[in-house]
């Protein structure tokens, strides 16, 4: 998978014994309750690819250990009933081929 792909040659150049945070974008109220179109970080989607708001990258290197997550806010009650674009762990996982979200 290209998201993969790109983590990985990116992995290269992160120095040992470090971490590297980055957040997705989040929705835009326009007013009211209506939202501009939401569209992604470029740079997100390309090491994710996920299209999605809220949610958190996290890479960390212990020497030559690599490992990455995804945090993403929990789907609440009210979101269930009126519907969401978010989401479930296991979808994230899928779609990112990431393990640990």
């Amino acid at each position: 998978m290209i998201a993969q792909e790109k983590r990985d040659k990116f992995a290269k150049n992160i120095p040992d014994n470090s971490c590297i945070i980055m957040v997705g974008k989040s929705e835009q109220l326009r007013n009211g309750d209506v939202f501009y179109p939401f569209r992604q970080d470029s740079d997100f989607l390309l090491l994710t690819w996920l299209d999605i708001p809220d949610l958190i990258l996290i890479w960390v290197r212990r020497w030559s250990d690599m490992q990455w997550s995804i945090y993403s806010e929990p789907i609440s009650d009210r979101e269930q009933i009126w519907g969401t674009s978010r989401l479930t762990p296991e979808e994230i996982s899928q779609i990112s081929l990431i393990e640990d979200v």
